[in-house]
């Protein structure tokens, strides 16, 4: 195996990669484009949904269609890039006729204001619909309907269904006067749920059951983490709560994607592997917080839209472009 693929050298050179991705990506929204914070929140949250969304429901297609590593990588990097501008011009359009704006305010910070109290909620309401389908109910639409590992198909199909929830969810309580959204502080519950314990300690019982079960654990645990949170200080409605939830989603999927699990690779046994990663997980996060807010001289809100940036890239790297498969025996999740 060479010695690029091997841990932890891998996981520095995606790091640093994904690092420098976020620093271009900074650059063309705000030094370029011109964007403000809201816009680029706005513009990542999209991104963001839209690639895990068609990423994992098409399962890399049409990428995984082409036999070349590097022309695989390339065309994921495009459909990726394409579908995010798409998506996200889509429902800008949707605002720009509501509101009756021209065409031409596209990085006015007028028009932004005026979406991103939909963007943001949006995105992170649609992600959960997906986990809904994918993570709770072990993709039971598609296989109900039939079209389950059938690409292009499954993934359209089921990837319209999660846009138009959250829209739906979303919108209509836009149009209602209403703030209507499922909040971020779930989805790094669910990852450690998921990647850190592997489903433990229900991940044997029924379908069905499991389905129900895990969601109530989600719910549960994400009720006692935005406690801990008000308890510390640092609400998750505030700034300082929305930057701890995102470190810790960084640190729940990224080092498992970026680093492999290492140094705790061998630790496989439930629940020691779930413990001792979830504790690491923990120590790391609290330890990136306090350096983020007290050595680091930037601003809360950008500080979440980098990490949120830097969990996007890494993610494309690891996955559309099959990082994650070269020095690792499955996928982490």
């Amino acid at each position: 195996m060479s010695l690029l693929w091997r841990q932890p050298i891998k996981g520095v050179w995606i790091t640093l990669l994904s690092v420098l991705l976020t620093w271009i990506t900074y650059l063309f929204m705000i030094e370029y484009a011109k964007c403000t914070l809201d816009a680029f929140m706005a513009w990542i949250c999209i991104a963001f949904s839209v690639m895990w969304i068609t990423g994992f429901s098409l399962q890399r297609w049409p990428a995984s269609k082409i036999k070349n590593p590097l022309l695989s990588s390339i065309s994921a990097i495009i459909f990726q890039s394409c579908m995010a501008v798409i998506v996200g011009f889509v429902m800008f359009g949707i605002v720009f006729n509501y509101w009756g704006l021209p065409l031409t305010v596209v990085f006015s910070y007028e028009f932004f204001r005026s979406i991103v109290s939909i963007a943001t909620p949006w995105a992170v309401t649609a992600i959960f619909f997906w986990s809904l389908q994918y993570f709770y109910a072990g993709n039971a639409l598609a296989k109900y309907a039939g079209i389950a590992n059938k690409q292009p198909i499954e993934g359209i199909m089921t990837w319209l269904v999660q846009l138009g929830l959250a829209t739906l969810v979303v919108g209509g309580g836009y149009f209602l006067g209403l703030s209507l959204y499922v909040p971020w502080i779930w989805f790094p519950i669910v990852c450690i749920q998921l990647v850190q314990f592997d489903g433990w300690p229900i991940s044997k019982v029924s379908e069905g059951a499991r389905t129900i079960y895990n969601l109530a654990i989600t719910v549960f645990l994400s009720g006692v983490y935005w406690y801990l949170l008000d308890l510390c200080g640092i609400p998750f409605t505030s700034l300082p709560g929305q930057l701890h939830a995102i470190i810790l989603t960084v640190w729940a999927v990224g080092w498992p994607w970026v680093f492999n699990n290492w140094p705790l690779r061998g630790i496989r046994t439930q629940p020691l592997k779930g413990i001792v990663q979830f504790i690491f997980v923990i120590v790391c996060t609290e330890v990136s917080y306090w350096i983020n807010v007290h050595l680091l001289s930037v601003n809360l809100y950008l500080s979440v839209i980098l990490w949120f940036t830097w969990i996007y890239w890494a993610i494309i790297l690891c996955w559309h472009c099959t990082c994650f498969t070269r020095g690792y025996e499955k996928s982490p999740l």
